[in-house]
């Protein structure tokens, strides 16, 4: 498929051309990136789902489990728990979390998983362009973050590749993961009803943006984000099995 979206770095410029929605979404091996796995998350004091003792209760369960055989907890930043209310991060750290590694954490609905692939490459720091995911260089370390799956990742792992030309996935993955986080709170309200009578994933995303406010430029670019990240059209497919096929 020839015809794309053109982006151009200048935030005044339009983009030109669209695929379709049928288009972006029957468009295959776009990318060849591999995704290799492996992170973090922000607490909410006003969440009262998750009391303190019960979050301790529940890492301390984690932490003497010996078929886990995770790290004790001194040896983690922090910790990704998910709540009612959606995923919330616990620093075992005297540093504040990082407001790009917040957002990161943040730009997951309640409903979605949250594993180390999903959040590989997604932080950028001062010398890009994008500050959503920003993290400075010197807070880039070898930081371990245990994950709700048990999983951890470093925040280094999480980091953009380097290099000059990124990968397109990474890339357009993380446009796709900015225009989720500015709209995940409409994200977190909608349930299955809102898309009954939905029966093929091209009608869910039509309605999908529609409910959330992804409309005219914004909604170029997440389908310029699907037709050249794996990552992003698997998320979006996660979504839709969540709505559309419940037993």
């Amino acid at each position: 498929m020839k015809q794309r979206i053109v982006r151009s770095p200048k935030p005044g410029n339009k983009l030109i051309t669209k695929p379709s929605l049928e288009e972006v979404i029957g468009s295959t091996d776009r990318t060849d990136n591999t995704i290799s796995p492996e992170l973090s998350e922000p607490i909410d004091n006003d969440d009262q789902s998750y009391t303190e003792s019960k979050l301790s209760e529940e890492l301390e369960a984690i932490q003497l489990n010996p078929e886990v055989g995770l790290l004790p907890s001194k040896e983690f930043t922090c910790a990704i728990v998910k709540t009612e209310r959606g995923y919330r991060i616990i620093n075992f750290s005297q540093v504040a979390i990082a407001e790009g590694l917040i957002n990161a954490i943040k730009s997951f609905p309640y409903f979605e998983k949250l594993d180390s692939e999903k959040l590989l490459h997604l932080l950028t720091d001062e010398r890009t362009t994008s500050d959503l995911f920003e993290v400075k260089r010197g807070q880039l370390s070898k930081s371990i973050v245990l994950l709700p799956n048990f999983e951890t990742i470093t925040l280094s792992m999480m980091k953009r590749k380097r290099g000059k030309n990124e990968p397109a996935d990474d890339k357009y993955y993380r446009i796709f993961r900015s225009i989720i986080l500015k709209h995940v709170d409409e994200i977190n309200q909608l349930n299955a009803n809102d898309f009954e009578n939905v029966t093929t994933f091209e009608e869910f995303c039509e309605k999908f943006f529609k409910k959330v406010g992804i409309i005219s430029d914004e909604k170029l670019n997440i389908l310029d984000a699907l037709q050249h990240s794996k990552r992003a059209m698997k998320v979006l497919k996660e979504y839709y099995e969540f709505f559309c096929k419940k037993s």
